[in-house]
């Protein structure tokens, strides 16, 4: 494998993002061209209605569970009515501290590593005798500007237009 053997695979990699540069143009236009007809105002109107009746629907669910939950303070009863049900959960409260210190004594196994504390500190650890080996590995990023690389490069089109097919999938 030689330097070379890279060139081809850069170039049609920045060809194929300037192609999708230009298309996200017309992929713009055709947006613009789409907010100016009438079955676009029909479909804002549709989304905005459909989105007040999801708040309206959110409401009543937190006014019917209010309820619910106030009838069954009130009489003790979990099955006010027909599928709605008051279920029992258990909420703990404690003192994170005092719980840490008592797990520490009673129960060691239940402290977990901070995975992200000590990955930023391993250099450290390391040194003061960690069991952990710090290894190299070799990732490749792409750079964003590639365009030094689309000159003569059969997949980029300067001249790029939408295939008739296209034209009639963008009408749809």
């Amino acid at each position: 494998m030689v330097k070379e053997d890279l060139i081809p695979l850069v170039e049609r990699v920045a060809g194929l993002r300037e192609i999708l540069k230009q298309k996200e143009g017309k992929k713009i236009l055709a947006s613009e061209e789409l907010k100016k007809t009438f079955e676009y105002e029909t479909l804002q109107k549709t989304i905005g209605d459909f989105g007040d009746t999801v708040c309206d629907l959110e409401d009543a669910e937190k006014e019917l569970k209010s309820v619910a939950l106030a009838f069954y303070e009130y009489t003790g009863e979990k099955k006010p009515v027909e599928k709605v049900e008051v279920k029992i959960y258990k909420r703990l409260e404690y003192d994170p501290l005092k719980i840490e210190t008592w797990c520490r004594t009673l129960a060691p196994y239940l402290l977990i590593l901070d995975k992200k504390t000590f990955e930023k500190k391993v250099d450290d650890f390391k040194k003061a005798g960690a069991p952990v080996e710090i290894l190299e590995e070799a990732k490749c990023t792409i750079g964003t500007d590639l365009s030094m690389y689309l000159e003569g490069n059969p997949e980029y089109d300067p001249d790029f237009e939408l295939t008739e097919q296209e034209e009639v999938k963008k009408g749809d």
